[in-house]
């Protein structure tokens, strides 16, 4: 594949990544005291995704196998933060068997497939489970009234990344088949959506980990 084929958004993209592997660097002390600990490690787990896709776009290999990937490493590490972030325990049972329910399904759906093909049914129902997570830490967070200042609170921020870029996937990836292999260039540029998604996604990721010194001092207070 010619890298000047790329469009500049798919760079920028990848260049967004930096921002949340900065900040979680310079707050690591913090963010190690928090759930956010999870978000920091899942960003460098798609540092080393970012790496082996530019090297196969590179050398013009197929890498539609890691979006197949993509999907478990998504429904374990959030499913996981969630788990810590959400209060309930009935809400935490329910996140547990949700994420077990999904990699069945992905495993399932996977096997006999073509790994380097994106398999819409699988990732799609991966984006629904964590749409659905994400609303339900929501909903505890409008429910509860215990923050003052949204915009200061962490997991505000990681929700908002959540719902953002899953809930616009979503629909992108019902018809992943058809972009994939559709050789209508118009099709192709209509992928490259996903990256400006994933954009704001990983800045508001940053933002989430700027704000963990807040988070940790809110803990103290209320000790």
């Amino acid at each position: 594949m010619t890298l000047l084929l790329i469009p500049p958004i798919t760079y920028i993209s990848s260049l967004t990544l930096i921002i949340p592997i900065i900040i979680g660097i310079i707050n690591v002390k913090t963010i190690h005291q928090t759930p956010l600990k999870i978000i920091f490690y899942y960003c460098f787990v798609f540092a080393f995704y970012e790496i082996v896709g530019w090297v196969y776009a590179i050398n013009g290999w197929r890498n539609h196998f890691l979006a197949n990937s993509v999907a478990y490493t998504d429904v374990l590490f959030w499913g996981y933060y969630y788990y810590l972030v959400i209060k309930e325990r009935l809400n935490r049972r329910f996140i547990v068997t949700l994420s077990i329910v999904t990699l069945s399904v992905v495993i399932w759906v996977h096997v006999g497939h073509d790994y380097n093909r994106v398999n819409s049914l699988a990732v799609s129902m991966v984006n629904i489970t964590m749409i659905i997570i994400a609303l339900m830490f929501f909903y505890q967070l409008l429910n509860s009234l215990e923050v003052e200042n949204l915009f200061k609170y962490a997991h505000f921020w990681i929700g908002i990344a959540v719902l953002v870029f899953f809930s616009g996937v979503f629909f992108m990836l019902i018809f992943a088949d058809y972009i994939s292999y559709n050789k209508n260039k118009n099709i192709v540029q209509y992928w490259y959506l996903k990256d400006y998604l994933l954009s704001f996604h990983r800045i508001f990721l940053g933002a989430g980990l700027w704000y963990s010194k807040e988070l940790v001092q809110s803990k103290t207070s209320v000790k």
